[in-house]
């Protein structure tokens, strides 16, 4: 929702002159089925057109737009500053750790953000990113059946995933 919010806030204060130009302006307002960018106000706030928007966003950030990147690095910072927290408290200066990065926009590996984290992470940190292809639930389970004493072999875990798959889509 967060991100949904920086790319509508963007539309509406280039529209009306507040803040830099932004194809966004455009942009949004198109992919939502709206004739200006403050008609976005009142747009219900559902999933739907979070992720909408949101991809609008990504898209727009692709293509260059300048505040659509400006807030790219303002989510790249966030990032940085949750890394920087719990790799000083965890790992020594030097060390080599993996990171998962979870959830829906780094599943979906939207560009230039993903490039952003990556290229400022491995400037500070010895660090290997991982991004999940399946929700945290799936890694619980199966570390939850490990730890009950039953061996995972590949059609357990083929089984499991086709299951979780089979309960998203219905």
């Amino acid at each position: 929702y967060r991100i949904a919010h920086f790319a509508c806030n963007a539309a509406m204060r280039s529209a009306d002159g507040r803040d830099d130009p932004t194809i966004l302006t455009r942009l949004i307002p198109e992919a939502l089925g709206v004739k200006q960018p403050e008609a976005i106000i009142n747009l219900p706030l559902n999933a739907a057109t979070v992720k909408t928007v949101i991809q609008t966003f990504f898209k727009a950030a692709e293509m260059g737009d300048g505040k659509a990147l400006e807030i790219t690095w303002k989510l790249t910072r966030e990032v940085l500053a949750i890394v920087r927290e719990f790799s000083t408290a965890l790992f020594a200066p030097d060390e080599h750790f993996t990171l998962v990065l979870d959830g829906s926009v780094f599943r979906a590996q939207y560009q230039p953000l993903m490039r952003m984290i990556e290229l400022a992470l491995r400037q500070r940190y010895h660090v290997n990113i991982i991004i999940p292809q399946w929700g945290p639930v799936v890694g619980a389970l199966f570390y939850a059946l490990e730890n009950g004493g039953i061996q995972m072999t590949d059609e357990i875990s083929q089984r499991i995933i086709q299951t979780y798959r089979h309960c998203l889509h219905t």
